[in-house]
């Protein structure tokens, strides 16, 4: 069954940002009934206004429309009598001209006044009235990054990256500060895969597959993180010593995580970057030392405060908190990472900051009282009577637990009438961290790992292969679902082969389906031509079915 999201606000709610209906103020996670019962997959946010996004595509917003940036077709939705309050909505309202387009993510952040839409075309939908961006019309947009006055868009595909709007700073990396009304191509990346964007109010920092970090634009406040004294950088610099493949952005300070540890720097008078101290500026990536204990999975910025989430889903809060919008209950600004106990009884799966209000996307935690008790037993070394070592490491479990859950492990525990009461077993050929999953999924039937909001498509592709190996066939499911939401044209191949050799074949229909959509781009890649040849076969008879016809080079 699945899990229907709940949305979260808190902060500032002058224009009704917080979609309660109203323009109070809230200290604390609320709950917005709104979505109730709605899929919500993506919630984003930006100058006083804020977005979801439903599972069908539908797009809704709600609070500041003065510009037009929330795109709904009444601005007065709070009191539609009242001509006072033309800027403020305090519903969420469908975006009626995004209806239909098949919308898959949003963006807006921080101090932005506009929103950008992405189609599963990678079409981009932009401006006060949804319209597409026709310089990239055939271009396959991937990601973008928003601020209050520029926008950057990433065709990681074709490694090409394009910025417009202004550039008084060199905010758009094109090695000058003259402004763009078009998207305009950033030359000194070219060829590299963009995959996150932040955008600042007047700075830029982006990162690649291979984890570089190249930032650019306004650096008085050290947000560019180069340490150098320039007062603004026009064409991108590397950021040397830091790898990190998720990056984000607030006015003057930028985050970025780094293998699950979280790193900040720019300006800090707030105490947006998290490090325990009060400070002007920091001008070099710094570890958030309080939450070096957790595994960061995202992160995100409002104008001077900053959110992390971690991998169990736990939300930590720090900087300014002028309006309650770090969501711990006071209105106290803090510059170390507080665990928001407000949410304590939920899972947050995905975070958005805009200007000076939060939201959060979490899945509410159904207690069964079973599930957690087996779960305390999960790689407890109490009563454990086998051990697994995997990568050198120990994994604790429980004979009678394997026996009912998994035939093969209970085969591997049981067999040759072992009788040793600390029997430890050596596995070969994959990770703890899938192990530990299989483990997971057998004690409390759940992965915490395949519950991201983006989720590593190389680990589920992993655990799918281990679950097909142990016959875990409802395990085989969890890891089919996570990956079908992520398929890219640069790894749908590898998917695929994996799935028809794991009999995933929920899985492979929905690889031979994407790969119909964009045929054309995916039979010229070097690992779609090293597909075994009768996985190719069975690919080039579903192409002919559906009319796009090739000649068979085989």
């Amino acid at each position: 069954m699945n899990e229907i999201r709940e949305v979260y606000t808190v902060g500032q709610n002058a224009y009704g940002e917080l979609a309660h209906g109203d323009n109070i103020e809230r200290h604390v996670f609320t709950l917005v009934e709104f979505c109730k019962g709605m899929n919500v997959i993506q919630v984003a946010a930006g100058n006083e206004h804020s977005l979801i996004l439903t599972e069908n595509g539908d797009v809704f917003s709600g609070g500041y429309n003065e510009m037009g940036n929330s795109l709904s077709q009444s601005p007065n939705a709070l009191n539609p009598n009242n001509n006072n309050n033309n800027s403020r909505t305090g519903n969420l309202r469908l975006v009626e001209k995004l209806r239909g387009k098949n919308i898959v993510k949003i963006f807006a952040s921080n101090g932005c006044e506009h929103v950008v839409a992405l189609t599963s075309h990678g079409d981009q939908a932009s401006m006060n009235s949804p319209k597409q961006v026709e310089a990239l019309s055939r271009k396959f947009v991937t990601t973008v990054g928003c601020s209050y006055y520029h926008t950057i868009f990433s065709c990681a595909d074709e490694m090409e990256i394009y910025s417009c709007g202004r550039n008084d700073y060199g905010q758009l990396g094109l090695g000058h500060i003259e402004d763009r009304n078009i998207p305009s191509l950033i030359e000194s990346l070219n060829s590299k895969k963009i995959v996150s964007i932040g955008c600042g109010q007047y700075h830029s920092v982006v990162t690649t597959v291979d984890g570089e970090i190249y930032s650019f634009g306004r650096n008085d406040s050290g947000q560019l993180g180069l340490s150098a004294t320039e007062n603004y950088v026009s064409t991108p610099k590397e950021i040397k010593n830091l790898k990190s493949t998720q990056i984000a952005c607030g006015y003057y300070h930028s985050v970025a995580i780094s293998n699950g540890q979280l790193y900040s720097w720019g300006k800090n008078d707030s105490g947006q970057l998290g490090i325990g101290i009060y400070s002007a500026k920091e001008v070099i990536p710094t570890q958030v030392k309080d939450l070096e204990d957790q595994e960061i999975v995202q992160v995100a910025c409002g104008c001077y405060h900053t959110l992390a989430l971690g991998y169990a889903g736990q939300l930590f809060a720090f900087g300014r908190n002028s309006h309650g919008q770090l969501g711990d209950g006071t209105t106290n600004n803090s510059c170390k990472p507080l665990l928001i106990q407000g949410l304590s009884d939920k899972k947050v799966c995905q975070i958005a900051a805009g200007f000076y209000h939060s939201i959060v996307l979490a899945n509410p935690v159904i207690r069964n009282p079973l599930v957690e008790d087996f779960k305390c037993l999960l790689n407890n070394q109490e009563l454990s009577d086998v051990t697994f070592i995997v990568e050198g490491k120990k994994l604790y479990a429980h004979r009678c637990i394997l026996m009912a859950r998994c035939e093969p492990l209970d085969r591997m525990v049981n067999g040759n009438m072992r009788e040793a009461y600390d029997l430890q077993i050596q596995i070969e050929d994959t990770s703890y961290q899938c192990f530990y999953s299989l483990l997971e999924y057998l004690y409390t039937e759940q992965v915490e790992a395949l519950s991201q909001f983006e989720t590593d498509i190389n680990f589920a592709l992993d655990l799918l292969s281990l679950a097909d190996q142990y016959l875990v066939e409802q395990l085989k499911k969890k890891c089919e679902e996570a990956i079908q939401k992520s398929i890219k044209i640069d790894d749908v191949c590898l998917m695929l082969n994996i799935a028809i050799s794991r009999g995933a074949n929920s899985l492979k229909k929905r690889c031979l389906s994407f790969m119909m959509s964009n045929f054309s781009k995916i039979i010229v890649l070097d690992q779609f031509v090293d597909l075994p040849k009768h996985v190719l076969k069975e690919v080039f008879k579903m192409a002919n079915r559906r009319g796009v016809f090739v000649r068979e080079l085989l």
